[in-house]
């Protein structure tokens, strides 16, 4: 029958008793003087099934020279190729993102996976049936990469996994994990930078400002559970007590500006004093310079005249408008070169430095020793 032995329907051969197979087809063409003719009727109700239940169907072992009716006798496996999925994920900017990979084996086979196409930028690895992906520092918007699945004889099509990486926390704008003072850094060296996707343009308005200094100030020292905070040294605190005065001009009395301001403030130690006063000025006695310290209870335009002991003025040192706060440092303090309004530099001895706001005036005396 169709090209076979007896030992296709029959246990150990002809006239022996019939196996699995030839009992199904038996009974699907019950006409036993026709029964070895292999009538069509009777092979089309038997075909699909699997008679011994070797996994094959009786059609798939007669077509490669098997016996149907015994498991022993069975063709070899055919191997169906794996399928890969396509991915899709966000990430934020310069932090890794793990991608569980969709590869299917219809034979059960294990399954391997493989980079086919690397991305534009950024890097991938994959263990385990996970892609872990890293953004390129400062780098946002979409980028893929292909795969494969791989169980040892076949290999999948190729499956594209597509990353979205966002500025979820725009103010770690050298993405390490957490806001601190190289956060600020790096925003006030790039003061004025107009363009696209800088990292320093902290609300996305294409300039970097103070406004996204403050927004940056507000956040500090937000951090995740693997970032180690840079520490501020003394080097820093001049450039915090500025960028503290231009924040203070700049307020727009929105909470990112109140936080922001009084986070600078925390950094450089200044803090309100109750009362407006002057300070003495150092050194004294000076040459040439000196700086004189003062402190505002509130904002205020603030003018220091220098007098000699006549009562004549000598210089007039217009600040303007400075903000609240410890006026003490040489970087916020006001100074003096030693010179007459002419720019000549003034005799030794006494002269008297007196300090005045809209809303108190307050006389010192100083020394120029040469």
């Amino acid at each position: 029958m169709n090209g076979v032995t007896c030992n296709a329907c029959h246990t150990t051969g002809g006239g022996t008793p019939r196996n699995p197979f030839g009992l199904a087809w038996e009974a699907a063409y019950p006409n036993a003087q026709d029964f070895r003719l292999g009538a069509a009727a009777a092979f089309a109700a038997v075909a699909d099934l699997d008679s011994d239940g070797d996994g094959f169907t009786n059609a798939d072992e007669l077509a490669a020279g098997k016996h149907p009716g015994d498991a022993a006798s069975a063709p070899e496996p055919v191997n169906s190729p794996p399928t890969a999925g396509d991915g899709a994920a966000e990430a934020n900017r310069g932090r890794a993102v793990e991608i569980v990979l969709l590869g299917a084996d219809a034979d059960g086979d294990a399954l391997s996976y493989h980079v086919a196409r690397p991305p534009d930028h950024g890097t991938v690895t994959i263990a385990d049936g996970v892609a872990a992906y890293v953004p390129e520092r400062g780098r946002t918007g979409p980028i893929e990469f292909d795969y494969i699945a791989d169980d040892g004889l076949a290999q999948s099509a190729p499956a594209t996994v597509r990353v979205t990486v966002v500025a979820r926390t725009p103010w770690d704008t050298d993405d390490s994990g957490g806001v601190d003072i190289l956060d600020l850094v790096t925003v006030a060296r790039l003061f004025g930078a107009v363009g696209d996707d800088l990292a320093a343009d902290v609300n996305g308005d294409g300039v970097v400002s103070i406004i996204d200094l403050v927004t940056v100030a507000s956040h500090f020292g937000e951090t995740d559970a693997l970032a180690a905070p840079r520490l501020m040294h003394a080097g820093h605190a001049s450039h915090v007590e500025r960028w503290l005065d231009e924040a203070i001009l700049a307020d727009d009395g929105s909470d990112t500006f109140r936080r922001g301001i009084a986070m600078l403030r925390s950094l450089s130690g200044v803090s309100i004093p109750a009362g407006s006063s002057l300070g003495q000025n150092y050194p004294n006695p000076f040459n040439p310079e000196t700086w004189i310290p003062f402190r505002l209870s509130q904002a205020s335009d603030v003018t220091v005249r220098i007098y000699d002991v006549r009562g004549r003025v000598v210089r007039t040192l217009a600040l303007g408008v400075r903000p609240a706060g410890q006026h003490v440092t040489r970087q916020r303090a006001a100074y003096w070169d030693g010179r007459d309004e002419t720019g000549t530099p003034v005799a030794s001895g006494v002269y008297l430095y007196r300090f005045a706001t809209g809303q108190r005036s307050e006389i010192r005396r100083l020394v120029v020793a040469k």
